[in-house]
């Protein structure tokens, strides 16, 4: 049977275990972002809907509207 003290072992080293995959694919993620150190905020042009929330949730006025047709074939706007 498994004792209490073993159980918090095995949880800590998945904690743990999970943390650094996380880290590595957060660390990934950030090398293929455009705009390197300077970049202070993105949007995934993939993922974008041409509603404009991104420009009313970001806090430090980081993003740049511009003209551009929309990805996802599913909606219908002019621009994004």
């Amino acid at each position: 049977m498994t004792t209490h003290e073993e159980l918090e072992k095995r949880q800590k080293q998945e904690r743990l275990r999970v943390s650094r995959i996380m880290e590595k694919a957060r660390e990934d993620k950030l090398e293929k972002i455009k705009g390197g150190d300077e970049m202070v905020a993105f949007v995934d042009e993939d993922g974008c809907i041409g509603c404009d929330h991104c420009l009313t949730v970001c806090d430090d006025d980081a993003i740049e509207m511009y003209l551009k047709p929309l990805k996802n074939q599913f909606i219908e706007v002019p621009s994004n």
